[in-house]
């Protein structure tokens, strides 16, 4: 075969290559005219033209390398649509589409992950400013939610598909049985037909209702939940330094007993940018230490950007105390090779956050009273965890003792902006702002660059593996016509020794008659 000509630079490329070795464009199959392709690879050759054609590309402004990254895949891409390649992979598939979708549509994603009731939402509603996330803590309410800054509050709402609804109902096991239940009670098959398939849904609204219009499509007394796939909120009223490409996601509970959902979280897991993983401060085993080590597994080269955030911190039996023995326990127990893989980064990236107490602090001035009291018990509570930090000669933080003359009853506004300091959502907040926020875009170039070169790797590997898989089959078809060849050689043989014993045989019976015959002749003969 001849040299390729590649009609836009003029460089001399491989007859076997599909692509200009310089300038990267497709060979048409015009190139191919001179070089004495066959018909076979100038047919497979006219197919990835047509799927080219069929999938142009979309041009990456926002990022040259990006968009250079692009083109390759989408090439790789083209070529796996192609049969007669023979390479189906459903997981490089699936990772190719990902890493389309990421830098044609760069959000930074934050994953909010967490058990049930572990406090992800109200975690969210701090650090967003405002109570938009319902956080009635009931597990039959499972619907992953977006929240992004927008010019214009809305909710976006993406249904279920037949197919998506058909795996989903599959997987509901046997311990699902409240799903089950509540999904009986609330008749939720009679409106089946008209929510699953149903096309995306966007309300625009004021901000105010934006939490109300998220319990309508969210809430577990709501029939139409269990058939909500995704919802995306728009906030307007989010800093103006807060990116639009930044995105907050509180998933559902990651070990949800219908495993299609909790497979959503998983998938979460692995695709987003950052992950922040709420676990309860007072129960720190069992299931809060299961969910720690699924993120770190789901998590892979991303371990700098998971943030783990001890909730619930009001609820120890002393703040000060019992924090100091938990944050040491976390550091040990999740430093190592499956987890930090330093304790300087465990300490960094362990927090603790009292999101309820931060939220009322907020709303104090529009709060009931009973919410009111609420503040003054934790007050109160503080207070004593000091005297006992005392007795026991424990050295009280700053910000803490700050509370020791908090004024009871009606807290002054001091004493609210005091509390709410110690609350470490601002702390959380800034580690979020510093690490990830303002970094989004470096970030961001980081993972598509790791995802662009696990697609490579991956794409070698299966590569590899089906040549491997012809080369087998090519041997084995080597080794049958071998073997066939050796059985038409000893049916050959047997076929020439056959005719051999015929013809003597045939011999013997010419002589034999020929004898019998004289015989006859000479006893007919004698008689006569």
């Amino acid at each position: 075969m001849g040299a390729l000509t590649c009609q836009v630079c003029g460089n001399q490329n491989d007859s076997k290559k599909f692509f200009c070795s310089k300038c990267g464009r497709f060979l048409l199959t015009s190139d191919f005219a001179d070089a004495g392709v066959s018909g076979e690879a100038e047919l497979k050759l006219s197919r990835i033209v047509t799927n080219l054609k069929e999938n142009p590309h979309i041009d990456i402004l926002w990022n040259d390398t990006i968009d250079a990254y692009t083109r390759k895949i989408e090439r790789i891409q083209s070529l796996l649509r192609i049969k007669d390649v023979g390479i189906d992979s459903t997981e490089l598939n699936e990772k190719i589409n990902h890493f389309l979708n990421l830098c044609r549509k760069p959000d930074f994603e934050i994953a909010f992950v967490g058990a049930v009731k572990a406090g992800k939402s109200t975690l969210i509603n701090a650090l967003l400013g405002r109570n938009y996330a319902p956080t009635d803590p009931n597990p039959e309410t499972a619907v992953l939610t977006k929240f992004r800054s927008s010019e214009q509050d809305y909710v976006k709402v993406k249904f279920y598909s037949a197919k998506e609804w058909d795996k989903l109902w599959k997987s509901v096991q046997s311990d699902a049985e409240k799903f089950l239940e509540l999904y009986k009670e609330l008749e939720a098959e009679k409106y089946k037909s008209k929510w699953v398939e149903h096309d995306e849904m966007c309300i625009d609204l004021a901000n105010n209702e934006i939490e109300d219009e998220l319990k309508k499509w969210s809430s577990s007394q709501s029939a139409v939940h269990f058939f909500v796939k995704e919802i995306e909120v728009g906030i307007s009223s989010l800093p103006k330094e807060f990116p639009k490409q930044v995105v907050f996601v509180d998933t559902p509970g990651l070990f949800d007993p219908v495993a299609f959902r909790s497979q959503i979280s998983i998938n979460y897991i692995r695709s987003a940018n950052a992950v922040l993983v709420c676990v309860k401060a007072e129960d720190l085993h069992g299931e809060e230490v299961k969910t720690v080590e699924s993120v770190f597994s789901f998590s892979g080269h991303k371990r700098n950007k998971v943030f783990v955030i001890a909730t619930n911190w009001d609820k120890l039996n002393n703040v000060i105390i019992d924090w100091n023995k938990r944050y040491n326990y976390m550091i040990n127990s999740f430093t190592g090779k499956a987890f930090f893989p330093t304790q300087a980064m465990a300490k960094s990236n362990i927090l603790y956050a009292a999101s309820y107490y931060y939220n009322l602090c907020r709303d104090y001035n529009s709060l009931e009273p009973v919410h009111k009291r609420k503040i003054n018990l934790l007050l109160g509570k503080i207070q004593i965890d000091i005297d006992e930090c005392q007795d026991k000669k424990v050295p009280v933080p700053e910000n803490v003792m700050a509370l020791v003359n908090a004024q009871l009853g009606t807290p002054s506004p001091s004493d609210i902006k005091k509390l709410m300091e110690l609350t470490n959502i601002q702390i959380v907040s800034k580690v979020i702002v510093t690490e990830l926020v303002n970094q989004y875009a470096e970030l961001l170039y980081g993972d598509i660059k790791n995802l662009y070169e696990d697609i490579q790797h991956m794409v070698s590997r299966v590569a590899s593996e089906r040549k491997k898989t012809v080369n087998e089959r090519i041997t084995i078809s080597h080794s049958d016509l071998k073997e066939i060849e050796k059985k038409v050689e000893e049916t050959k043989k047997n076929r020439d020794e056959i005719q051999k014993v015929q013809k003597q045989l045939t011999a013997a019976l010419a002589s034999l008659n020929k004898s019998t015959q004289q015989r006859l002749e000479k006893i007919t003969s004698k008689l006569g």
